[in-house]
């Protein structure tokens, strides 16, 4: 992957090997970076020829947010029609890596995660941490 600074990557180079696809609820790990490289590229927020740890972090949340909308329709369709009984909690700590890292945990693709945001030139950790921080200061 070609690299304009340090920790800010070009969406040019290796990353033309990555086809440019939406696969909302991708599993495989080269759909998952097809996914991640199409919402890098068709999201209004992002910069064309730039891929930076930024830019990596909010194009995973949008491809994880698919998969968590058909999630939850498939929960709330299960409970409809079951009609049991519910306790709700709220919580107002909210850290942005965590919950995504937590979101991916918990659909059990974390792996396939990983190794597409390995294809895409980052570090899933990495680009939390550094989000993280961001957010925090």
């Amino acid at each position: 992957m070609a690299s304009t600074t340090e920790g800010n990557k070009s969406l040019k180079g290796n990353l033309s090997a990555v086809p440019t696809v939406a696969h909302p609820t991708a599993k495989e790990a080269s759909e998952v970076a097809a996914n991640i490289k199409y919402h890098a590229q068709y999201s209004p927020h992002f910069m064309p020829l730039k891929f930076d740890p930024e830019q990596a972090f909010y194009a995973t949340a949008e491809s994880v947010q698919y998969f968590l909308i058909q999630r939850w329709n498939e929960t709330y369709a299960h409970f409809h029609g079951e009609d049991p009984k519910q306790t709700y909690y709220l919580s107002m700590e909210y850290l942005q890596g965590r919950a995504l890292t937590n979101a991916i945990g918990n659909l059990g693709i974390t792996d396939a995660y990983a190794a597409a945001l390995n294809k895409l030139g980052h570090d899933l950790e990495n680009i939390v941490e550094q989000v993280e921080s961001i957010l925090v200061h």
